[in-house]
């Protein structure tokens, strides 16, 4: 955990957490007290990035953006 909170803030693309699997994505946001309503994939220059619609414990909302690529390329490799 220490690590992919450590490899960004997740508040915009050029922020985004490094994540190698989806569950990760999950478990940050578990971790951040945030639970997940929604989740997209955003093309943004050159890269993928997974979006997780979040709110916290008093209904406010909060982006949670994930770098994809890592995940996109293992997946495509099974």
């Amino acid at each position: 955990m220490a690590s992919i909170l450590s490899s960004g803030d997740g508040k915009s693309a050029k922020t985004a957490f490094f994540v190698v699997y989806q569950r990760e994505e999950y478990l940050v946001a578990r971790f951040l007290n945030l639970q997940p309503t929604a989740q997209s994939l955003v093309p943004k220059d050159g890269h993928y990035y997974d979006v997780l619609e979040t709110t916290d414990k008093d209904g406010k909302s909060r982006e949670l953006w994930f770098e994809a690529d890592t995940i996109l390329r293992l997946e495509a490799a099974r």
